[in-house]
């Protein structure tokens, strides 16, 4: 089998196999690398237990992975709830991602994961400090927990603590942190409700 995609995270790297598999390394302190071990790996190694895999994600010290059932494992360290697997803490192989099904895409920020799902819905999870999660709060959420400031985008994406969405008009909105005018408002002002890029 081929690469077919990769993800890089802060010190650890996974691959996407055409076979549908899944092989990480580099550090593996929080059990990122998602093989029931602490080892570091200077070389590929599988990830155990994984297959149908159509996406993979990376936050600082954790991985996901979109099966093809359109539910999210995820793997590594828990902090903020990034794993999504409720109060069950930092996980050395794949775990469900609790409150999630129908997920058609998966995006990795700083401390948070977001699924797309059918209908340009968005399920997110972890840490929610600058309202990333887009749910209207900043707590941080164990488990998937829906993105009730948007919907109708036709793809996400997630930067470090914030949530950038295409809308079906063309237009793109953002929510979270604003501190370097990263969702493009012409402001550095953090927003806990969607605002609109100014792109032509």
């Amino acid at each position: 089998a081929s690469v077919k995609d990769i993800a890089v995270g802060y010190d650890h790297v996974c691959a996407l196999l055409t076979s549908g598999t899944v092989k990480c390394w580099g550090s593996n302190t929080y059990g990122q690398l998602g093989d029931g071990t602490t080892a570091e790996r200077t070389a590929p190694k599988t990830v155990p237990g994984l297959s149908g895999v159509k996406a993979i994600a990376v936050a600082t010290h954790a991985t996901c992975a979109l099966l093809a059932n359109g539910t999210v494992r995820c793997w590594g360290e828990d902090w903020a709830g990034k794993l999504g697997n409720g109060p069950a803490g930092d996980s050395l192989v794949p775990a469900a991602v609790v409150n999630l099904t129908a997920a058609t895409g998966i995006h990795g920020g700083t401390d948070f994961f977001c699924a797309n799902r059918a209908g340009g819905k968005a399920m997110c999870w972890g840490s929610n400090w600058s309202g990333e999660l887009g749910d209207g709060t900043r707590i941080d959420q164990q488990a998937a927990v829906a993105a009730t400031v948007i919907s109708g985008a036709t793809s996400i994406g997630t930067g470090a603590w914030f949530t950038l969405a295409v809308m079906p008009n063309g237009t793109v909105k953002g929510w979270g942190d604003n501190h370097m005018g990263q969702l493009g408002n012409g402001q550095k002002a953090f927003s806990g409700t969607p605002v609109g890029a100014l792109l032509p």
